[in-house]
């Protein structure tokens, strides 16, 4: 295993985590995804400018955010994002929240390779105000598929016995299209692992999904 970080929005598969927010004067949606530190590593995904989350970024600290080009087109004119605030709108369980934004990304994909892209801001998962019984953890590694699902099987049954782990596999490929020719890439090899406590009504899920080293490669493409 080459990384891994947790997320609670896995790309490309759909689905879609939006709240309101003002930055400035402009009151429009962003996309949320609330990471674990070394998602962007594990992803692939540059950080332009500012910094990467890091571990003193808590649920006591201030509330920071990395956010993508196209929010920094959209809602500050192309302006240099860092050191700018973000007021994330209250909503059910997410109550009003200041960002400091503290790092920039390149626009990457979302919900599906030919969709376009949204504007994104990223925040510590250990900033998340709403804790659910789920995770999604992205794993990097140059290892083949079943190594890597026995891996973490193996693991998982070492130190959660009462986890029921299930494996299931789905590929995503990338085509003429979707992605710019400097920037083709396929991607292949992801594998889920789904784990489910047993005996208990909060079951607690945990999705795998992972794949080689160039795997997540066409995620950080744009069209």
């Amino acid at each position: 295993m080459l990384s891994a970080a947790a997320t609670t929005v896995v790309p490309l598969l759909g689905g879609s985590w939006t709240h309101e927010v003002t930055v400035g004067s402009q009151e429009s949606p962003s996309k949320f995804t609330w990471v674990g530190p070394g998602y962007f590593r594990t992803m692939g995904i540059p950080v332009l400018a500012g910094r990467d989350f890091r571990e003193r970024d808590t649920s006591t600290s201030e509330r920071v955010g990395v956010v993508n080009q196209e929010l920094a087109r959209l809602y500050l004119n192309g302006v240099n994002p860092l050191g700018r605030t973000m007021r994330k709108h209250a909503e059910p369980e997410y109550p009003a929240t200041l960002y400091r934004i503290v790092g920039a990304i390149p626009d990457t994909k979302y919900s599906c390779l030919r969709c376009g892209t949204p504007p994104m801001t990223f925040a510590p998962g250990s900033q998340l105000p709403a804790k659910r019984p789920w995770t999604a953890i992205m794993v990097r590694s140059n290892a083949a598929s079943p190594m890597i699902e026995n891996a973490v099987k193996q693991r998982l049954g070492e130190k959660h016995p009462e986890v029921i782990v299930q494996a299931r596999a789905f590929k995503l490929q990338s085509g003429m299209g979707f992605v710019r020719d400097r920037l083709m890439a396929t991607l292949a090899g992801f594998f889920g692992v789904v784990g489910r406590v047993a005996g208990d009504d909060r079951a607690v899920w945990t999705d795998f999904v992972y794949g080689d080293a160039n795997a997540f490669s066409t995620i950080s493409s744009t069209c």
